[in-house]
């Protein structure tokens, strides 16, 4: 049999090839190795009834927190991610130059799905979401040359910088993290994956610093910071706040600040990561209205974003079906453009014959379904898309 796998009769929806069309999809040596409107069944050695189904490129989730059994904030890659048809998990910043190795070991090795990782400037990683604890609350640990070392050594998991450029994160270093990230990340070659919040400096700023290819992360917040007690013992959360704040994409009057208009002119990409705190439809809305899009889909996914708002890729994905974007809209910022944020375009995010095996066979369903943001406000919706079946380097890894 000249192919190991056929994935027939489901409506294929590859961006990355303007395909939106009824096809078979085959699978041979861990790759994609033919796409057309009717395969032959007898020319594979397994067969898979697809039809009804989306089948899409497999997942690509660029904003996720997987150093489970080592921080606090993780899931597993491959129960949380992989069997909901992300076939390649993204860590932001969990770990550092300092404990990449562990990662490698115990994460990148055993697990199914491909997992990179973008590294933290903080040599520790993030290993305890903690106010008193913060891993750039104390600037000895951002050693740029250890990055740079373990860069250097890693790249075959690592894909850029990550810096959380929050006030709860960062203390009384105002500016100076991001400085340093932006530095590591020039001397290595690798792009710059910046989160922003309640920021110490406003996010103009902050933008006005990214170049072309870095990403700025929950870039739609409007997360209103921490009141946190002198000796940061307690903390209370304070009011969201979308516009005005100088925090958020939004002006006083509700306009998209110029300087957001000027990164992206530049390449700055736009991701939702949006976590259990970083994400308001109200910005969202209003940026949307203006024409700043998001470039890139991300769950921040987490332990306290697993059990909602976000659950995982597809439940997150859902909710944009009902906010402007288009099913094909969808899956080009959960899969092909992550591939080019990667520089794995043609690789993975595709189902052109010759790219890695990677496929996300999605169920959508209709019927009323309701989505909150991380203000928890509602958001009523027809649609949810559903894991159904995802394949990996041509293998079934997972079945709804």
């Amino acid at each position: 049999m000249p192919f190991d796998l056929l994935l027939k009769g489901g409506r294929v929806v590859d961006p990355s090839q303007s395909l939106d069309a009824p096809a078979d999809v085959a699978l041979a040596g861990g790759r994609i190795a033919a796409l057309a409107p009717d395969i032959p069944a007898e020319a594979s050695s397994a067969v898979l009834d697809v039809a009804g189904k989306l089948v899409v490129p497999g997942l690509i989730d660029l904003h996720t927190h997987v150093y489970a059994g080592v921080t606090t904030l993780s899931v597993e890659a491959d129960r949380d991610c992989l069997a909901k048809g992300v076939t390649t998990v993204v860590d932001a910043g969990t770990t550092g130059a300092y404990t990449i190795e562990g990662f490698r070991r115990f994460i990148v090795a055993p697990s199914q799905a491909r997992v990179l990782a973008y590294l933290n400037i903080s040599s520790i990683g993030l290993p305890i979401d903690d106010i008193d604890m913060a891993e750039l609350g104390w600037l000895p640990l951002v050693n740029v040359s250890a990055a740079v070392a373990a860069i250097e050594k890693y790249r075959e998991i690592v894909v850029g910088i990550k810096v959380r450029m929050g006030k709860e994160v960062v203390w009384d270093n105002g500016i100076q993290p991001l400085l340093l990230a932006r530095q590591a990340a020039e001397r290595a070659g690798v792009p710059l994956m910046v989160h922003i919040g309640d920021s110490p400096v406003p996010l103009g700023d902050i933008l006005d610093l990214m170049r072309p290819g870095d990403i700025l992360t929950h870039a739609y917040t409007a997360f209103g910071g921490l009141d946190i007690a002198p000796d940061r013992s307690s903390y209370r959360v304070k009011p969201f706040q979308a516009k005005g704040s100088g925090t958020t994409l939004l002006d006083a009057a509700g306009r998209v600040i110029p300087e957001a208009w000027a990164a992206r002119q530049r390449g700055v990409l736009f991701d939702i990561g949006h976590g259990g705190g970083s994400f308001s439809y109200e910005v969202f809305d209003a940026a949307m209205q203006q024409g700043l899009y998001p470039d890139t889909i991300s769950t921040d996914l987490h332990a306290g974003s697993i059990k909602g708002p976000v659950y995982d890729m597809p439940t997150l994905m859902s909710r944009f079906l009902s906010l402007g974007l288009s099913l094909s809209q969808v899956i080009e910022a959960s899969a092909c453009r992550p591939a080019q944020a990667l520089g794995m375009a043609g690789h993975i995010g595709t189902l052109s014959p010759g790219a890695a095996g990677d496929v996300a066979v999605l169920d959508l369903l209709e019927g009323d379904f309701e989505y909150l943001d991380s203000t928890r406000a509602a958001l009523r919706s027809p649609y949810r898309l559903a894991p159904y079946l995802t394949v990996k380097a041509g293998q079934v890894v997972g079945r709804a």
